[in-house]
């Protein structure tokens, strides 16, 4: 089997064999840094000459040597397309700039207003699954980001027929606590309950169990808006990022 060593692989660069590699680094070094810069010189150096203006059109127009007059009169041209050069360059990028800026300003408001109707978006989507099971004002339901690093989850939206159950409750939800915390550390992703004590006639059982069975103690219930008896939760691990639902 022959050898591949010494051949060109994919992806990889001509060489000649006579140039040092410092040499050829060097030239393409060289050509990078004039090539991004062109603009600039073209135009310091136009500008520079143009203060010799006057002494080579002086040389140009008196009697002299045809060559003397001859090298004045290149040397003006000269100055004069650097100048030409350096400034329409300039200008175009100055214009490309402004067209940048603007992009970038119609994506950074496009990504605010995404940022801004992401809640709405999933509402949306909550208040179809809603209407799918038939929920009512004494319903709702609600979807939840799992933060990695803090084990926390946090609401992302909610929908419910009652304005005050659609409400926002806590920031944060501890992921070990709840039918949210059970549902997530389930091996099937999911928590059920609908046989939790009446809030309204047997308090104390309800915040026993929920206590219990539930980790929620005493001064997380009195900071929920809605007591309920039956809830479910199923989580979402397959998406990026995790989320539940409840």
């Amino acid at each position: 089997m022959p050898s591949h060593k010494g051949c060109q692989t994919a992806g990889g660069n001509s060489h000649d064999p006579n140039v040092p590699d410092s040499v050829e680094n060097w030239f393409q070094r060289a050509a990078r840094v004039l090539d991004r810069h062109a603009s600039t010189a073209a135009l310091v150096l136009g500008g520079v000459g143009l203060g010799f203006v006057p002494s080579l059109l002086e040389i140009f127009y008196r009697d002299g040597p045809w060559a003397k007059r001859l090298i004045a009169g290149g040397v003006f041209i000269l100055i004069l397309l650097l100048y030409t050069y350096g400034t329409r360059e300039q200008a175009r990028r100055g214009t490309r700039v402004v067209e940048l800026e603007a992009e970038n300003e119609s994506l950074r408001n496009l990504i605010r207003s995404f940022g801004s109707d992401y809640p709405d978006i999933w509402a949306g989507k909550l208040q179809v699954l809603g209407e799918e099971l038939g929920f009512t004002g004494d319903d709702r339901v609600s979807l939840y980001r799992y933060d990695e690093t803090d084990q926390t989850f946090s609401m992302v939206a909610r929908h419910s027929e009652h304005p005050d159950l659609r409400k926002p409750g806590r920031s944060v939800y501890p992921a070990g606590q709840g039918v949210i915390g059970r549902a997530w550390n389930a091996s099937g992703g999911c928590a059920f309950v609908d046989d939790l004590p009446d809030p309204t006639t047997d308090g104390d059982g309800y915040r026993r169990i929920s206590d219990r069975d539930w980790n929620l103690p005493t001064k997380v219930l009195l900071g929920l808006a809605m007591h309920s008896r039956t809830i479910g939760a199923y989580a979402l691990k397959r998406s990026v990022p995790a989320r539940v639902w409840l």
